[in-house]
């Protein structure tokens, strides 16, 4: 690999092998120090409510005496997710108080819980941030899901776009949390 070669990743986990670990030993990996930062819901959320992003409400899910707490504040439906490796559906359960027993012993801090909020669609906003300061956006893309994994994502013609006001928000949102974190 070219030493001047410059290496950025945009997934927030990835399995260990000889090219992920020549990747990750690059003196150029741009961001390289963000990466666990990013994979980490726990350190992800911390940072939103820093900044006044808001998000679903939440808390570190530490023992299972905390869950007369967690209904009472954040609703008698709760999502329970990994703190990593818990995406496409996996490491996410929809929690009552009549099946919290789903949640077994060993998950307790290991785990963060949202308030269930319904929803009809879900959207993507991809932003980046150059070395320059720049920031630019891809379209707005509707994501597809099946069972709960994302299949697809994709930019609908017939979808609102960013002169949306809506989008205008979630663009500012975006350029809040990429101009807080050294990440290129």
């Amino acid at each position: 690999m070219p030493k001047n070669a410059i290496i950025t990743a945009e997934i927030e986990r990835w399995e260990k092998t000889p090219l992920t670990e020549l990747l990750g030993n690059h003196p150029h990996f741009v961001n390289q120090s963000i990466f666990g930062f990013l994979a980490d819901r726990l350190t992800q959320k911390s940072l939103l409510d820093e900044l006044g992003l808001s998000t679903s409400p939440w808390c570190l899910l530490e023992n299972k005496d905390q869950w007369q707490d967690v209904f009472q504040n954040l609703g008698e439906k709760v999502v329970v997710k990994r703190r990593t490796g818990g995406y496409d559906g996996r490491g996410q359960w929809i929690i009552t108080n009549e099946n919290k027993s789903e949640i077994s012993d060993d998950l307790f801090g290991e785990v963060i819980t949202e308030k269930f909020i319904p929803f009809d669609y879900e959207v993507s906003l991809v932003g980046a941030r150059f070395k320059n300061g720049e920031k630019r956006f891809y379209p707005v893309t509707h994501n597809l899901q099946q069972n709960g994994i994302l299949r697809y994502s994709v930019v609908d013609t017939a979808f609102p776009q960013q002169p949306h006001q809506k989008y205008k928000l979630k663009r500012c949102w975006v350029k809040s949390w990429i101009g807080s974190i050294m990440w290129v």
